[in-house]
């Protein structure tokens, strides 16, 4: 997960209740299992237990699309190219 550090990251997590989600975040940082990151679809600063996302995938930035800025589209949770953690 480091190398994603200052990155826009889609993932794919589980959380506590054992809810699947998938958001595209931007990773500020890492350290004692949890990922602090901004979740680009509310704008809102969350905190990720690392053991619990089941995968991640780069998000490619364009010029038009700002960090801060959700994405236009949702990517399938099947057949795309996720990286397991």
């Amino acid at each position: 997960m480091k190398k994603y550090m200052n990155q826009v990251v889609e993932i794919i997590y589980m959380d506590r209740s054992g809810k699947i989600t998938q958001r595209s975040i931007h990773i500020h940082a890492i350290r004692n299992g949890l990922l602090r990151a901004t979740c680009l679809q509310t704008e809102a600063p969350r905190a990720f237990r690392i053991e619990q996302i089941l995968a991640t995938r780069p998000v490619k930035q364009t010029s038009r699309q700002p960090v801060n800025q959700p994405m236009k589209q949702s990517l399938p949770l099947k057949g795309g190219k996720y990286h397991a953690s």
